[in-house]
């Protein structure tokens, strides 16, 4: 399990997410879905290694995360003194139609490894994405750890555009021809 070594950065991670770093691609990360792209990359070729370890610092990610299946275990580890100084969160409703989903989500999926992509795919392709389509943290990897991060879904914590997300039906309806208008 990860110690409070480890969430006070007193350990070597394999990966770091700070959003006011310069990113290279390889161990320094903006996003956090970017070091777990990476993660589960190297995943496929390291060896030697059970898990493979990604620090977040204090900041708030507004990105969704998705952790496909991976031969190596995942630990992402906040390191602020609290989980409420590391945030992940996205706001992404059941009624949202797939292509607005799409829309506000496409870019950060761009040129990610195929089970991520695949993921992002089975969501962005329904009518409505429906509760399935909602989690902001989307795990479907064995052993994967998360400590010290605090992850919501914004949704009616801001502001949502029902009229522009779900045009021609009534919020919570599929998207069909026979839905009633917007009220």
């Amino acid at each position: 399990l990860v110690t409070q070594a480890q969430t006070l950065g007193q350990f070597a991670f394999d990966y770091v997410v700070d959003a006011q770093t310069k990113e290279d691609g390889i161990r320094h990360f903006k996003t956090v879905q970017a070091a777990v792209n990476r993660a589960v990359i190297d995943a496929q070729t390291v060896t030697g290694k059970s898990r493979l370890w990604i620090a977040v610092q204090p900041g708030r990610y507004q990105e969704l995360v998705y952790i496909p299946k991976t031969s190596v275990a995942i630990s992402v580890v906040g390191q602020g003194s609290d989980a409420n100084q590391t945030r992940i969160s996205a706001n992404v409703h059941a009624a949202l139609l797939g292509s607005v989903y799409a829309q506000r989500f496409a870019a950060q999926f761009s040129g990610l490894d195929a089970g991520i992509l695949a993921m992002f795919e089975q969501v962005k392709s329904k009518a409505v994405v429906g509760t399935f389509g909602t989690p902001v943290l989307w795990v479907k990897s064995d052993g994967f750890q998360l400590k010290n991060i605090r992850v919501e879904n914004t949704y009616n914590k801001e502001s949502a555009q029902a009229g522009e997300e779900c045009p021609n039906t009534r919020c919570g309806a599929t998207a069909s021809a026979t839905a009633p208008a917007v009220v």
